[in-house]
């Protein structure tokens, strides 16, 4: 098997000492045998505003290395559906950023940054069969994965243990369903199964928090640490006959990340 490697602009490369992979939020932290490199800094995607500049850089087609496009913020807080195609598996992203910056195949895992040279985002996907639509993982998803990783030396975030599907106020309103994340699958040994959470189930509050498109499952489960105890408020009237509000507690877990 070839040995990973990260090779800078100047063309120095590096043996990959291992790699941490958070497969929830598809990000990886990789080690290498490096000191004094320069380091760009991260800026804040909570404070993004539709309109502003966006510069992607990539590889772009995997051939044209340090491509560089501009363009705007055109939306915050995405929903994506992301699958790699030919019968691939799909993934759901979530409150990513839309920027209509050219994004193209080779792309991913490069920097979305502001006009001061800030990391906003990791681009991570575009869209077939339109022009200008691409999306990048907000930076300050990274940076509670970053700095656990840093104080214990692996990735550590708390888990659930549920896949959903998010409904907004417009689909709740049109098909007359409660707001909030609709859970698809309950996985099993997780806290999810052990609080007594079902499939067809809606979350509509975690401590208190209204379940929406900023303040979804996995953003407010990821404030949290391994070992607390969340108080989760759900309808269970989608796939039942009764009208049932029940508020349930699970103990989240540390999530199983991948190293290698």
């Amino acid at each position: 098997m070839a040995q990973d490697s990260v090779v800078l602009k100047d063309g120095t490369s590096y043996d990959v000492e291992s790699i941490n992979l958070d497969e929830q939020s598809d990000l990886a932290i990789l080690q290498i045998a490096a000191r004094n490199l320069p380091a760009v800094q991260l800026g804040d995607s909570d404070d993004l505003k539709v309109g502003q500049k966006a510069i992607a850089i990539g590889n772009a087609l995997g051939r044209f290395q340090n491509t560089v496009t501009t363009g705007v913020v055109s939306g915050v807080a995405r929903q994506l559906t992301a699958s790699s195609g030919l019968g691939g598996d799909s993934k759901v992203y979530e409150s990513v950023i839309q920027t209509d910056a050219a994004i193209n195949p080779g792309n991913s895992g490069g920097p979305l940054l502001n006009s001061a040279g800030q990391v906003i985002g990791i681009n991570v996907a575009t869209t077939r069969g339109a022009d200008n639509i691409s999306f990048a993982i907000p930076i300050n998803t990274l940076k509670p994965i970053l700095e656990g990783f840093l104080r214990e030396g692996r990735i550590i975030k708390p888990f659930l243990g549920i896949s959903y599907s998010l409904i907004t106020e417009d689909i709740a309103k049109a098909r007359k369903m409660p707001q909030g994340a609709f859970v698809t699958t309950v996985f099993p040994n997780t806290p999810a199964k052990k609080a007594g959470l079902e499939r067809g189930d809606v979350i509509v509050k975690i401590d208190g928090k209204e379940i929406n498109s900023e303040n979804s499952v996995a953003k407010v489960v990821s404030e949290k640490k391994v070992g607390d105890t969340i108080q989760i408020e759900i309808d269970r009237s989608v796939l039942s006959s009764k009208t049932e509000t029940l508020t349930l507690q699970a103990v989240l877990e540390e999530s199983p990340n991948t190293t290698r």
